[in-house]
């Protein structure tokens, strides 16, 4: 049974525009598999990794959809990194 990712109303915004930023989302690996419109799935890591625009990641978080394999509960972490300045980083 899949189920859309909470992240329906995440925001990001990069104060150092210019560079491609990676978004990467991590899941506990082997508790589901993610998946998107722009990027791939590591099932050996649980990570979905994806590159381009801000504005175009954070729709592609927005609609990432979680298949889990079995019930409970995952902490997943949501990374946005441009390779300049900070890392944006949210655990929940």
């Amino acid at each position: 049974m899949a189920a859309r990712c909470w992240l329906a109303g995440i925001r990001f915004g990069d104060p150092d525009a210019g560079q491609v930023p990676t978004l990467r989302v991590q899941a506990p690996a082997g508790l589901g598999r993610l998946a998107g419109a722009l990027g791939s799935y590591d099932a050996a890591t649980g990570t979905y990794t994806a590159q381009g625009t801000v504005a175009a990641l954070q729709d592609d978080a927005r609609a990432l959809v979680f298949t889990p394999r079995a019930a409970g509960d995952a902490v997943f972490a949501v990374t946005l990194d441009d390779g300049a300045g900070g890392v944006a980083q949210d655990l929940g």
